[in-house]
């Protein structure tokens, strides 16, 4: 009988040893799956998230006239554009801005100074050349800030009439609000060979001279 209790006991003891040990094994491979997934999620978090390009849009900048003619409806204009960017990217990479069109305003003031009928001719281009392109190197997982001057020439067509009136009595400047510049900022991603694009408009003032 004694013998009977210690084996009786002892398989107690073993089936309570067996199932501690299973149960443990269970936690341990469900903590491992979680935290396998949690790791997962944190790489997602780091790597698999799209690029973010905000602009902090301003009309700060000004574009001054090359040459004066009164005369003239075709208007010459030149001036650095203030641009200001926050860039975001999971992978290192870099960042090339090209300048696309200008955007004149239309309002109840301007269109004395522009010819509203052929507005969609006004041009703009980098200076000194068109092909000119500004780029930025980007590092992965930081916030990238790239604060610049872009040096920008514009054509525009303005109402000679209403400016030769402007510059009477003895008037040597007449400034008015143009309009905004578009930008494009391409992100191309080195390790991924994606490229990410963004328009951003950036607000510019004209300041039309006598003796530019």
């Amino acid at each position: 009988m004694e013998k009977k209790r210690k084996w009786r006991s002892l398989s107690v003891l073993l089936a309570f040893i067996t199932l501690v040990s299973v149960i443990s094994s269970t936690y341990f491979a469900y903590r491992n799956v979680d935290l396998q997934q949690q790791y997962g999620n944190l790489q997602n978090s780091l790597y698999n998230f799209s690029p973010f390009i905000f602009s902090n849009y301003s009309i700060d900048s000004r574009l001054n006239n090359m040459f004066f003619d009164p005369f003239s409806s075709e208007l010459f204009l030149l001036g650095f554009i203030n641009v200001d960017l926050k860039v975001v990217s999971p992978y290192d990479g870099m960042l090339t801005i090209n300048v696309k069109s200008l955007n004149t305003y239309v309002n109840s003031i301007v269109p004395t100074f522009l010819n509203v009928s052929i507005l969609n001719y006004s041009t703009v281009s980098f200076f000194p050349f068109p092909e000119t392109q500004y780029q930025y190197f980007i590092s992965k997982n930081v916030i990238n800030q790239i604060e610049d001057k872009l040096e920008v020439k514009a054509v525009v067509y303005l109402n000679s009439g209403i400016l030769q009136q402007a510059f009477q009595n003895d008037t040597t400047s007449v400034g008015f609000p143009l309009g905004d510049i578009i930008f494009q900022a391409k992100l191309f991603e080195v390790q991924t060979n994606q490229t990410y694009t963004k328009d951003f408009n950036q607000g510019v003032y004209c300041n039309i001279k006598t003796n530019p």
